[in-house]
């Protein structure tokens, strides 16, 4: 059982199993704590972490601002008995066994249970986590875009399932939040439109498509 809970989904909220908040001692530890949390088990380079989060420093400095971190990030695991990270010379990983990720939990319900795995996803990757990094905050930017179409994805399949199964109500839902989530995607919008109508609230499907309409034609000049 997982000792150390995780959600990087909205924010950034670590606890123990219990429910008490876990609060690393900087930002940047969080923000090191955040990157090996999305790859459990990988192995990274001293010089690749150092540079993700110390870039402005001399490597001998960085190195140490690392250390420092990694060693903050072990007591984080001894406060609740977990053996949480491991190193080499050269090299740091996260143990993963004792740690659950809604990450994690994301990635492995993609195939099996979109529905679930959309569930999972309440709002973008470390979302107010605040800029840490040059090389950091761009790591971040292709995370967020990478979750976000992950998320997208998986709620077209739920609302396709929903269709075949004849349950337009969650249909309409996805599709609601499909269109929240990419709101210039305009697949979506059809998607969305085409449900109201089929579920028989034809007025909300003429609005929702003059808003479409409206939207599109403001923000990007498409008719």
């Amino acid at each position: 059982m997982a000792q150390i809970i995780t959600r990087l989904f909205g924010g950034f909220e670590i606890s123990n199993a219990s429910g008490v908040e876990l609060k690393p001692s900087t930002r940047k530890t969080l923000g090191l704590l955040a990157f090996l949390i999305l790859e459990p088990g990988r192995w990274h380079s001293r010089d690749r972490l150092s540079g993700l989060l110390w870039s402005d420093r001399q490597q001998s400095h960085a190195r140490h601002s690392l250390t420092q971190a990694v060693s903050t990030i072990r007591k984080l695991g001894d406060e609740v008995g977990v053996n949480l990270i491991e190193t080499e010379r050269e090299r740091v990983r996260l143990l993963g066994d004792g740690v659950s990720a809604d990450t994690t939990l994301f990635r492995e319900n993609l195939e099996d249970s979109c529905v679930e795995a959309a569930q999972l996803y309440t709002g973008p990757l470390l979302d107010g986590v605040p800029a840490l990094d040059p090389v950091f905050d761009e790591w971040l930017l292709t995370q967020r875009a990478e979750f976000h179409e992950l998320v997208c994805t998986a709620l077209e399949r739920a609302i396709d399932e929903a269709e075949v199964s004849g349950d337009l109500v969650s249909s309409v839902a996805n599709a609601k939040r499909w269109v929240t989530l990419d709101p210039y995607a305009e697949p979506a919008h059809r998607r969305f439109i085409g449900l109201l109508a089929a579920s028989g609230d034809r007025p909300e499907a003429i609005r929702h498509y003059q808003v479409c309409a409206k939207l599109l034609m403001d923000e990007l000049g498409i008719e």
